[in-house]
């Protein structure tokens, strides 16, 4: 019961997101970082949620940027079970062709869980004004395992406000994956809603859809 309530909430607050959201800039439902982080001197939120047969996962990142330094806090709700994590993001070079920068995140030993850091070096290359590819390298580390990660993902701008992308990573304690996005402005430069399929490249019983939604305020 619980759990559902916990879900129409995520709902309605996704709706309500829609109607106050002014300036869109977080993509959620990726698991590929691209080289940007928010504007200096303000605020994003983005929301997530994927859904499997037996499971599903809700997600919730808000950040905040200053002096060229992005903070975030994401925190993640499955089987009635919440983690979180802090996570600080730089970018060390942009321009109109290609962009780098760096993250560190950190998660602290919550329930049966021990601590981890994560490292990345998300990099990104504005082929055209309607094409653009993210990579992603990546390290994780905790007391018991370490494990190099890896994300690409291409995404192409279509008419009327839309955006499709296909992604394919490695995540460090599962089998490689892939995932079809499909994002909408709402409403222009203001709000976006995307959705996700996905599955374990090893088994196409594991898949996943997916629901999210990005918002920037100052």
């Amino acid at each position: 019961m619980y759990h559902y309530f916990f879900t129409l909430s995520f709902y309605a607050c996704l709706f309500v997101m829609v109607l106050m959201s002014r300036y869109t800039y977080a993509l959620p439902l990726y698991n590929t970082d691209d080289a940007q982080i928010t504007s200096n001197n303000t605020c994003q939120i983005e929301f997530g949620q994927t859904r499997t047969k037996t499971d599903q996962q809700l997600n919730v990142s808000p950040a905040c940027s200053v002096y060229n330094y992005e903070l975030s806090i994401p925190v993640s709700y499955s089987n009635r079970t919440t983690y979180t994590t802090v996570q600080i993001k730089h970018p060390f070079y942009a321009s109109e062709q290609f962009g780098v920068a760096a993250s560190a995140a950190y998660t602290p030993k919550q329930h049966k869980n021990d601590a981890d850091w994560q490292l990345n070096v998300p990099a990104s290359f504005y082929i055209t004004p309607q094409f653009q590819l993210d990579t992603n390298l990546g390290w994780y580390n905790t007391k018991q395992t370490t494990a190099f990660t890896w994300a690409i993902a291409a995404t192409h701008a279509l008419p009327h406000d839309q955006k499709i992308a296909l992604e394919y990573y490695k995540p460090a304690s599962a089998p490689s994956q892939i995932q079809l996005i499909w994002g909408l402005d709402v409403i222009k430069d203001q709000t976006s809603i995307y959705l996700s399929y996905g599955q374990n490249i090893r088994s196409s019983i594991t898949r996943w859809v997916g629901l999210g939604l990005s918002w920037n305020f100052s």
